[in-house]
């Protein structure tokens, strides 16, 4: 009886161990913030009689040019409208970004371009923090850094709908944004103050929100870059990052945020170009082009119907590695639906077009990529702004937000005394010294805060350093001292552009 016993808890423990271990490596949950267990793309399912009808009137060519989007340049004029043009009378290209330029000229060419394509281009931009990213004489919404601050999240929902409004006015109905990067590496060079931060469901929370803000007004949201771009230290533009740590922590970590979205149901994801040795055993095999990244793991196991970006496919974390036609190839094969990017359109319909005669990839495969992106054309279509709308892209609401925003992402880091708010304002003694690169910058501070107080002013720059050494003689009459320090970078490898001596003469200040 006591043996029996025995043995009968060891197994207890030993079941007990292995149900420990199965929780631990079970994928994530949906529902961790949500009451729903998943949610899919919003135009998953949709049922659109005339899809399949019109694909069998499609050539190969044509089918293929739809998994294509290339690039627009406003600044370059003619040279860039021309080519587009190009590619969309001749080869019926799917898609297009747009990069640097004026807002009425994106407008303008976005009209012309799609009353000249047979089937409704994929119009896309990056508009992190609005399409003032890209384009001039718009609204410039805080960096995604800064949200990371905001506690009243609902706000970024509010944010992605003005910006949903701001793009539907231009004609672009895909936004490449959130980054749902999270910011764990100080040394990263290409993601820091684009991501929400270093808590992962933070990143995930407001990644959901700015996306469900897009797609309520009908702009598809595409989130990046997976499967997670930010604990590297290499510019996946110039290079491959190596992503190196191991599967149990990427999952936990990096692809958190994605899973979460996924299960939001979020309509895009782009996919970023990083060597993730725990993923990928072949050397120099970005994710963009794994098939057991984009295919087993995006697809399969993350169950994402949505529509998959690569990232641009002309940046060197991939082209610097690969010959073009094999560039493409293992795109294909990878499982990505939206080639960003190619080198050339010709040479890109012509490799798929051999790839499915060869049998490397088959014409139903091809056809199920193009259906999934022609429904969601024929999804945002519903959406759609009409492009001689009057709507002005900077309106009074718009920089309502704006404000919000800002107002609610000031952080109190300490307040050790309860120095603030200041008591007895009317009777405080107080100088303000500002201290900055140029001239220009941190006057609006300290004329907002002479609104409240009598001030004694004080504004140097970096480089007065003789001057700043006889600061103290100047202000040490005063009981409280205010310093505005304005930084004139966005990167911690740069020590967000102020001297190191400036932080050594606050410290002999105080």
């Amino acid at each position: 009886m006591g043996h029996n016993f025995f043995r009968f808890l060891l197994s207890l423990f030993l079941l007990l161990i292995v149900s420990v271990l199965f929780v631990s490596f079970m994928p994530l949950k949906y529902n961790e913030f949500y009451e729903y267990d998943t949610i899919k793309p919003p135009f998953y399912e949709k049922q659109y009689s005339f899809i399949d009808s019109l694909m069998n009137t499609m050539t190969q060519e044509e089918k293929i040019a739809q998994m294509l989007m290339m690039p627009v340049y406003p600044e370059q004029g003619k040279i860039s409208f021309s080519k587009v043009n190009q590619w969309i009378k001749q080869y019926k290209i799917g898609g297009v970004i747009f990069f640097k330029g004026h807002p009425s000229v994106v407008k303008q060419w976005n009209k012309y371009f799609n009353e000249k394509q047979f089937l409704p281009l994929l119009s896309a931009i990056d508009a992190e923090w609005g399409v003032s990213m890209r384009l001039d004489s718009a609204v410039v919404f805080p960096k995604q850094m800064t949200l990371g601050a905001i506690e009243e999240d609902t706000l970024i929902y509010t944010m992605g709908q003005e910006i949903a409004r701001e793009c539907k006015i231009l004609g672009l109905n895909v936004n490449f944004a959130p980054v749902v990067d999270i910011n764990t590496n100080p040394e990263n060079i290409i993601i820091g103050y684009r991501s929400f931060g270093s808590d992962k469901r933070a990143v995930a929370r407001k990644g959901y929100l700015y996306a469900l803000g897009l797609q309520s007004q009908g702009v598809l949201a595409v989130a990046k870059h997976f499967p997670g771009h930010g604990d590297t230290e290499k510019d996946s533009h110039k290079t491959l990052p190596v992503l190196a740590h191991d599967s149990l922590r990427l999952f936990n970590t990096e692809l958190y945020p994605f899973e979460q979205l996924i299960g939001m149901g979020i309509g895009g994801i782009m996919v970023a170009h990083l060597f993730v040795p725990a993923f990928e055993k072949q050397q120099k095999l970005a994710s963009t082009l794994s098939h057991h990244i984009v295919s087993d793991i995006l697809k399969d196991r993350l169950r994402f119907d949505g529509l998959i970006f690569t990232d641009a496919l002309n940046m060197k974390g991939v082209s610097a590695y690969w010959l073009s036609e094999d560039l493409i190839k293992k795109a294909v094969l990878a499982g990505n639906d939206i080639l960003l990017m190619p080198p050339d359109v010709e040479k890109t319909i012509a490799i798929i077009k051999q790839m499915i005669t060869s049998g490397e990839i088959s014409i139903q495969e091809i056809n199920r990529r193009v259906r999934k992106i022609l429904i969601v054309k024929a999804w945002l279509k519903e959406n759609k702004y009409n492009h001689s709308t009057k709507e002005k892209l900077i309106t009074v609401n718009a920089k309502t937000i704006q404000n919000n925003l800002y107002a609610a992402s000031t952080t109190l880091l300490k307040n050790k005394g309860d120095i603030l708010p200041f008591k007895n304002i009317s009777n405080l003694d107080a100088a303000i010294v500002t201290i900055k690169k140029t001239k220009d910058v941190g006057d609006n501070f300290s004329f907002m805060l002479c609104n409240y107080l009598y001030l004694d002013r004080q504004q140097f720059l970096f480089t007065d350093f003789l001057q700043l050494k006889y600061l103290p003689e100047k202000i040490n009459k005063h009981e409280t001292i205010i310093i505005g320090l304005f930084a004139s970078s966005r990167y911690p490898t740069k020590n967000y552009g102020i001297p190191k001596e400036i932080f050594e003469k606050i410290e002999n200040l105080s």
